[in-house]
């Protein structure tokens, strides 16, 4: 009986120690589950983040591309404008060149209208003292008619 209740004491230790460690192992168990879990709620926050980068970096990718397409845009628009500028100043410089031509003929047309009033003065001036000598003239012979007319009768 004594050996029946050492086997027993034994089996029930042997029992207490294999249900410790089946409970040791449900805890290590529960822990590498636990472990699992965190891994896998990091693994799917990982991959959205991942998801999310992707999507980011299609934005900017065609985000660079629509701006690169402005960027030539631009450039081609900066070009023609420059091109017009120098269209532009050509044509002022023709535009300076044609005012300066006309206005030296300008000039030199009021220095002859300065010359031909100056000469119609003048002339006007000949005139009237051409009318004065006409008139002094025109009375002498009158007044020689009339002393010839008193010698005549």
């Amino acid at each position: 009986m004594a050996t029946q209740d050492e086997a027993i004491a034994k089996l029930t230790k042997e029992k207490k120690a294999l249900q410790e460690a089946h409970q040791q192992t449900l805890d290590d168990l529960q822990a590498e589950e636990d472990k699992v879990n965190t891994l896998t709620k990091a693994k799917t926050k990982l991959e959205q983040q991942v998801d999310d980068l992707e999507g980011s970096l299609e934005q900017e990718k065609k985000l660079r591309m629509d701006l690169e397409r402005a960027k030539r845009k631009l450039e081609g628009d900066l070009k023609l404008a420059q091109e017009s500028i120098m269209d532009l100043e050509n044509d002022k410089q023709q535009s300076d060149e044609k005012i300066k031509k006309k206005d030296f003929e300008i000039s030199q047309l009021l220095s002859k209208i300065e010359d031909e009033q100056s000469l119609g003065a003048q002339l006007q001036k000949k005139i009237k003292e051409l009318q004065a000598r006409i008139e002094e003239l025109e009375e002498e012979i009158e007044a020689e008619r009339a002393a010839r007319a008193k010698v005549e009768k």
